[in-house]
């Protein structure tokens, strides 16, 4: 398919239908087929591994105290921590008969053993659901939701601005009505996949195009530097780009962009006259990779 497609955008670039000159690209979001009731949420997964972790800490403690007590369990050693995973229904079996035993010899009383045979059983069913989140762990990998009737999909923000559902983001890149590239993200930021579609656009005219046009959900560094990078022309609004334009920013006593530059010393100077010095730099690495250099300057 993919191949056909290049061969179609080729064949568009041949004909003169398009010229590699003016580049749109836009993203939207798509509903999946999946149930919205269905969702996996890390902070959630999150939360309740971690009651766990902290409920098996304690029956494990409990369990080494049995351990001491009752020098065959076990070869006569303490269960290790790495053993957790591996709590299975035969250890369980063991530990039981050990304190049924106990029970049936008067070392324990009846109300005692009772109440360590739920402890032990307890243990075997927080593993169980610590292997069921950790599974679930895997699955989201960087992502912080997914639905489980399509584990590629992640919970989104739809087009009406109102409801969240388990969805794709999908992005274009066209020129004179012609698709040039698609890609499908399961990120909601249509800043994150601008690179790949922009690279695919590249690879499938066979060249670079003159120019890239998108809004400013696209304008960050990284994608601006991107495009420095390929001599291709940025028409990309910046992430302030609307806040700037507002009567409430326009009425602000200081702004950046009121400040003077001065590249030979580095230094900033604002409409009262302060200059402000550099005073550090520093390496901000973003989700992508890409690692923006910040540099801070003081009065």
């Amino acid at each position: 398919i993919k191949r056909v497609f290049k061969y179609i955008v080729q064949y568009a670039l041949e004909q003169g239908i398009i010229e590699a000159k003016d580049v749109f690209v836009d993203h939207t979001k798509n509903e999946a087929n999946a149930n919205k009731h269905k969702m996996v949420w890390r902070k959630h997964v999150e939360k309740q591994s971690g009651k766990i972790d902290e409920e098996l800490d304690e029956l494990f403690r409990f369990i080494d105290e049995l351990n001491e007590k009752e020098e065959k369990m076990f070869g006569g050693k303490d269960l290790p921590e790495q053993e957790r995973d591996g709590f299975d229904g035969e250890k369980v079996r063991r530990i039981v008969d050990g304190i049924n035993k106990n029970m049936r010899e008067g070392v324990i009383d009846r109300e005692e053993g009772c109440e360590q045979r739920k402890k032990v059983r307890r243990v075997k069913q927080l593993v169980e659901r610590k292997e069921k989140y950790e599974l679930e762990r895997q699955v989201l990998g960087g992502r912080n939701s997914y639905s489980r009737t399509d584990i590629d999909a992640v919970a989104m923000m739809m087009k009406d601005k109102l409801t969240i559902r388990p969805g794709y983001n999908e992005g274009v890149a066209v020129e004179n009505g012609i698709v040039l590239n698609y890609v499908i993200s399961d990120n909601c930021a249509d800043n994150m996949s601008f690179i790949p579609l922009m690279e695919g656009v590249i690879g499938n005219l066979g060249k670079t195009p003159e120019n890239t046009c998108a809004d400013e959900a696209y304008g960050n560094e990284e994608n601006h530097s991107f495009l420095k990078e390929r001599e291709i022309n940025s028409f990309l609004k910046f992430s302030s780009y609307h806040k700037e334009k507002s009567p409430s920013w326009r009425g602000k006593k200081i702004r950046f962009r009121d400040f003077t530059y001065d590249e030979k010393n580095d230094e900033f100077t604002c409409k009262n006259g302060v200059k402000l010095v550099l005073d550090k730099e520093e390496g901000n690495q973003t989700k992508t990779g890409y690692v923006r250099k910040i540099k801070m300057y003081k009065a």
